[in-house]
């Protein structure tokens, strides 16, 4: 399925900001994208997604054309794409929308993300049409919470849902950037961003997980994830759903297990089928290579689509690498593995530990996207971990995880 024009000067628009913002580059600012927004204006206007006058599409093809011949830095184009803002979002003609709107497309979301922002809002105002000051200023913040229930509204939006390869990669590279997603002199992931963070009060079960893990999907339709900071990201939605689950459901000396089965309880009450899977667990059962595997086995849990997961020591507790890495003064992580001990009980922490999946069952797209990725793309320090470290056999993994409990069950 190829891409249509207006998907590829979307696509490409996306990029040019996605570049600009990573690197300010007059070449980037000031020609560019002018001209590919100038392109996108006739486009919409073809495909009937934006009414202009004929002496509007008079300037912009005009402006196009001298823009490309004299290498200007694109203002009139500029100019032009400011103007026609209201139509194409379909939104009042107001300083303070407009506005609005213009900080949300630097951020680099698309036409049909703030399209679907644009309907959301317009039945806010309508519920209160006094308060447009303090609604957009609560939408902006929302909106620098990745993943909330705001954030999702246009990420479920963006590129119009399509399944095309090189949407979804702008899709996931919209959030990194965000994030500020950046790899360190360690191959380990850091979030630079300053403004822009997970939402604290993103659930392991939050409908903006399993569309970004559709994005994933959607990227890598048939091959291996091979994008580090992508592969990475993951560690950090562990990390949250990690501490969603010890800041709302856990009580005072009670253990991470007791936790999560409040979690799955307070789901229950609503969702009476609500169940997390289980799964083995082999591979989060590593050991040295002169010792002997020990039992009783790390237990699996995940959430019912799939994605979240939690492995939990026999004693309960939740089995992370979030349990050993060391937070700098700065915010970002000590990725240096000669700043870690790498006794058995780290180790243990550093492999054994959750992983978030982005396929939705255990199928080769699992091991495409989840297995596989982590020989290429994880970090130093958990390369140094793996040495003198194997999983147990099938034949030396005989689950002991059969006993019934009240908040998992093992999935057909």
């Amino acid at each position: 399925m190829r891409l249509s024009p207006i998907q590829q000067l979307m696509a490409l628009q996306s990029a040019l900001i996605t570049q600009w913002n990573e690197a300010a580059s007059e070449q980037i600012a000031n020609f560019d994208l002018p001209i590919v927004r100038g392109q996108l204006l006739l486009a919409l206007h073809a495909r009937h997604q934006l009414t202009l006058s004929t002496q509007q599409r008079t300037m912009i093809q005009r402006a196009i054309i001298t823009t490309m011949a004299t290498k200007t830095d694109g203002a009139e184009l500029t100019r032009l794409w400011r103007q026609t803002l209201p139509q194409r979002y379909r939104i009042v003609n107001q300083a303070e929308v407009v506005a609005h709107f213009e900080q949300l497309e630097r951020a680099n979301w698309d036409v049909a993300s703030l399209r679907a922002y644009a309907i959301y809002l317009t039945e806010q105002l309508a519920a209160q049409p006094t308060a447009l000051k303090t609604i957009l200023q609560r939408n902006w913040q929302a909106l620098h919470q990745v993943g909330s229930a705001l954030y999702q509204v246009l990420f479920a939006a963006y590129g119009d849902q399509t399944a095309q390869p090189v949407i979804n990669n702008q899709r996931l590279n919209l959030v990194l950037t965000h994030l500020g997603a950046q790899l360190d002199a360690h191959a380990f992931l850091q979030l630079t961003a300053h403004d822009y963070q997970l939402d604290p009060e993103l659930a392991p079960d939050a409908p903006f997980l399993a569309t970004f893990a559709q994005s994933v999907q959607r990227a890598f339709a048939g091959r291996i994830l091979t994008d580090q900071r992508i592969h990475q990201l993951r560690m950090y939605f562990d990390r949250q759903n990690l501490r969603y689950i010890r800041r709302y459901f856990q009580q005072s000396g009670e253990t991470d297990e007791q936790a999560l089965r409040r979690f799955v309880q307070k789901r229950q009450a609503t969702q009476p089928h609500y169940w997390l899977r289980r799964e083995p667990a082999r591979l989060h059962n590593k050991y040295r290579h002169n010792q002997q595997p020990s039992t009783p086995w790390n237990r699996k849990r995940l959430t019912p689509d799939f994605h979240s997961e939690f492995i939990l020591a026999p004693s309960g507790t939740f089995i992370s690498q979030w349990q050993v890495l060391k937070v700098k003064a700065d915010g970002l992580i000590d990725s240096n593995p000669a700043h870690y001990h790498l006794d058995d009980w780290t180790s243990q922490q550093l492999l054994n530990g959750e992983s978030f999946n982005y396929a939705n069952r255990n199928n080769r797209q699992h091991a495409y996207l989840d297995s596989k990725p982590p020989l290429q793309n994880d970090h130093a320090l958990r390369k140094a971990a793996f040495k003198g470290w194997r999983s147990p056999t099938k034949q030396q993994y005989q689950p002991d995880d059969k006993q019934i409990d009240d908040y998992s069950q093992w999935y057909p």
